[in-house]
């Protein structure tokens, strides 16, 4: 008799993918021509970030720098950010920033470069929102949550050392710009420099807490200043350029609080002192 023949065995389910391919697939997802696909993308990476953060810590720089471009996208020019569906993408990407500056395991992976670019686009848009009028302004509230999340970035050092770059890229050219005070970029190293001020009200919790050293963010001031001398900032108030001396102030500010733990402190603020 022929031997009985053995039904095939039912073919395996396929594998799921790996966590890697699903976010890779989700953050791609996000470079949309269509605004309505873009903003499904951006629901469905909403989901992920809150379900499972952890799988976007080796990849939340790549993650951020297409959150980046696509806010940039929208808003060039800004004026369509008016239109119905780009307002709604705008408003899913505040959303999908916020999922990383509010979870400490992503936004400890940011390095300073990444961090300030986060806060200059956020800080950026803060301003185009309040110039734009209307229900775009809206937006500006849920920026600036933004900003204070970051902000609050566990590892100050990286905060401090963004925030100053920031401002000393705004302003190094206000001079030979000959930028006013109701130049959109001088709105924005206003912002920037407020955000800074709300930040080193409690210098002393960060240096106490050794969430900043000392020594580094004399450093980052010291730089500040190598770069824009204290002469050139006096010299910019009596002239009525836009900020004046406020940001020397702000350095002056920082040190007063910072040189009781530091010798060098000490001598960098009697340099700025002789240099008035």
């Amino acid at each position: 008799m022929p031997l009985a023949r053995h039904a095939p065995p039912p073919p395996k389910a396929p594998s799921p993918p790996p966590p890697f391919d699903a976010i890779s697939a989700a953050i791609n997802n996000i470079r949309q021509d269509d605004p309505n696909q873009g903003i499904e993308a951006l629901k469905h990476l909403q989901g992920l970030l809150a379900e499972t953060p952890q799988n976007f810590e080796d990849c939340v720089g790549t993650l951020l720098d297409v959150l980046l471009d696509e806010l940039d996208r929208v808003f060039t020019p800004p004026e369509q950010v008016h239109e119905r569906d780009n307002f709604r993408m705008v408003k899913h990407l505040v959303q999908a920033f916020s999922g990383i500056a509010c979870t400490q395991s992503l936004i400890r992976k940011l390095n300073v470069d990444s961090l300030y670019s986060l806060l200059y686009a956020v800080t950026h848009r803060m301003i185009s929102c309040d110039r734009l009028g209307g229900e775009v302004v809206g937006l500006a509230r849920f920026m600036n949550l933004i900003i204070i999340q970051a902000l609050s970035t566990p590892d100050r050092y990286i905060v401090y050392k963004a925030m100053f770059r920031l401002l000393h890229d705004l302003t190094k050219n206000f001079v030979i710009d000959q930028v006013q005070p109701s130049d959109e970029i001088a709105a924005h190293a206003d912002l920037v420099l407020k955000c800074l001020w709300k930040r080193c009200k409690i210098i002393d919790e960060d240096l106490k807490s050794g969430k900043v050293e000392a020594g580094k963010l004399l450093r980052i001031l010291e730089d500040f200043l190598d770069s824009i001398g204290p002469t050139e900032w006096t010299r910019r108030g009596k002239n009525g350029v836009p900020l004046g001396v406020l940001p020397l102030r702000t350095v002056k500010t920082v040190l007063q609080r910072t040189m009781g733990m530091s010798l060098h402190g000490v001598e960098l603020m009697s340099s700025i002192c002789n240099r008035d």
